[in-house]
């Protein structure tokens, strides 16, 4: 009866937290778009709910230009579309379906910001599940998801419109409801549904496909029924590879560079992703997702599935492109779970091992021993989420709004505002024309100028500070400095004549 009270009282204490750490997401929460991707997603929920999948480059008519320049008038988050003079966007489908069915209850300005938050809360719930189904305590299960919501990128990613907080949702999902369907074999069809929205919102969640295959039970049943699940994903999918792109196969990153994803990235990549885990989860948590793969005390097949779970989404994009920032450990997000789970199981067992030590010395240790490291991977966590400001990542987003809203009264109707990482916020928040300066040919920029000059068009750039040192168009003569929103400038170039 002891055991029991002590149980309800802690697992009601960590509702409590979850539920506070909810608000405390819903109430930083970004509630601007800017970048490519943030952006991106929004100006495709948009298109999509329009019935849009191809857009034409109004730009292009408008401005009477050639088909040779259409990547001027593409803003970032879209690539060329399958037809000459046609756009679509570069992100798979999943997150802008999210968005649209939100801002169907809740609107455009509101709903689409609640995706972050939503799914970091269940993401934390779906770890305790998932621990528990693999038959760790309540206390071992509250540890997990205790881990799991202390690792920064979690909350960095959770306040902002992208997609790595709900991949990892989706993910988690599919493997609570494979191991459930170990006991009733029709939980594999959520199983297969919720993979396949995994995959809607990140194609690269397909790697998940082996660690669901040892979550699941050996039977036809439960794998037909995991199969059915998938289909109307599946389905949705190739449809809308084959209505945006031209071909049930082709996606937004068809037309990736090819150094993007080669051998040569993974020692950098690999020694980038152990770094910053072990900083965000304690040098303890690689060690202990790799003793919970030996630790016999567990079902084999458990063992694997935990240590396959962070394993392919780390080998994957060990491929993946060379970069340098920290938060980049959030296309690891669907995996992250699997060693939170790892360090608490082998928590768990440690205890197990220190109650049977024959000396009261020795399990006072062993506890401690446990404890402290509990401690240790929580504390780092937040630790580097205070460091790096996680939380405050709206106020950095609420450039691209504020900066337009400075800009338009500044720039006149008829203008052509050069711009790059500006350009997918120009179209969301539905401001100016704009010219990718990234995509103007230095050596075309004269004729191009002359032509929109002699239209009635002026020219001017909105450039963050990384931009004014490449923007190969700003070297032209008689570039004008207007002045700066926080590190944002604008400049004007008069009129040749």
């Amino acid at each position: 009866m002891e055991r029991s009270a002590r149980s309800g009282w802690l697992s009601r204490a960590a509702l409590a937290l979850l539920v506070a750490y909810a608000i405390l997401l819903f109430a930083r929460r970004s509630t601007s778009v800017g970048g490519s991707d943030s952006s991106g997603y929004l100006n495709a929920a948009r298109a999509i709910a329009a019935g849009n999948l191809r857009e034409p480059i109004e730009s292009l008519s408008r401005l009477h230009q050639p088909i040779g320049r259409q990547r001027m008038f593409i803003p970032l988050g879209y690539v060329p579309g399958p037809s000459p003079g046609t756009m679509t966007t570069v992100y798979p489908i999943g997150l802008p379906l999210h968005a649209i069915g939100l801002a169907a209850l809740f609107g455009w300005s509101f709903g689409p910001f609640l995706i972050g938050p939503l799914s970091a809360f269940l993401s934390i719930l779906l770890v305790y599940r998932v621990a528990r189904e693999l038959d760790l305590s309540n206390a071992a299960s509250i540890a997990a998801a205790a881990i799991f919501a202390c690792v920064p990128v979690l909350s960095f990613q959770a306040v902002q419109f992208m997609s790595d907080v709900p991949a990892a949702c989706w993910a988690l999902a599919a493997v609570w409801f494979s191991l459930k369907s170990r006991r009733r074999a029709g939980w594999a069809a959520a199983a297969g549904l919720s993979y396949g929205i995994a995959v809607l919102v990140r194609p690269s969640s397909a790697v998940l496909l082996l660690p669901l295959a040892l979550a699941l039970p050996s039977s036809l049943r439960a794998w037909s029924a995991f199969l059915a699940g998938g289909v109307p994903a599946a389905g949705a999918l190739l449809a809308f590879n084959r209505a945006a792109y031209g071909g049930i196969l082709r996606t937004g990153y068809s037309d990736l560079d090819e150094s993007a994803f080669t051998l040569g990235n993974v020692p950098p990549r690999a020694r980038h992703y152990a770094y910053w885990i072990s900083a965000m989860m304690s040098p303890l948590i690689l060690p202990a997702w790799l003793a919970g793969a030996m630790n016999r005390r567990r079902r084999l097949r458990t063992r694997l599935m935990l240590f396959a779970w962070f394993a392919v989404f780390f080998v994957f994009y060990c491929f993946y492109s060379s970069y340098d920032a920290w938060w980049y450990t959030r296309f690891l997000l669907p995996g992250i779970p699997a060693l939170a789970i790892s360090a608490a199981m082998v928590g768990e067992d440690a205890l197990a091992w220190a109650r049977t030590c024959s000396t009261a010395r020795a399990r006072r240790i062993g506890v401690a021993a446990v404890a402290l490291s509990f401690a240790v991977m929580c504390g780092v966590g937040i630790r580097l989420g205070l460091k790096y400001q996680v939380l405050e990542i709206g106020r950095g987003e609420s450039v691209y709004p504020e900066t337009i809203r400075w800009a338009s009264a500044r720039v006149p109707g008829r203008s052509l505002v050069l711009a790059m990482q500006f350009s997918g916020a120009m179209r969301a928040y539905r401001w100016g024309e704009f010219v990718r300066w990234d995509w103007v040919d230095p050596a075309d920029f004269p004729v191009f100028r002359r032509e929109l000059e002699d239209a009635g068009y002026r020219f001017y750039a909105l450039l963050l500070p990384f931009e004014v040192e490449h923007s190969a168009p700003l070297g032209s003569r008689g570039w004008k400095y207007l002045g700066s929103n926080r590190d944002v400038s604008l400049f004007e170039l008069p009129p040749e004549r």
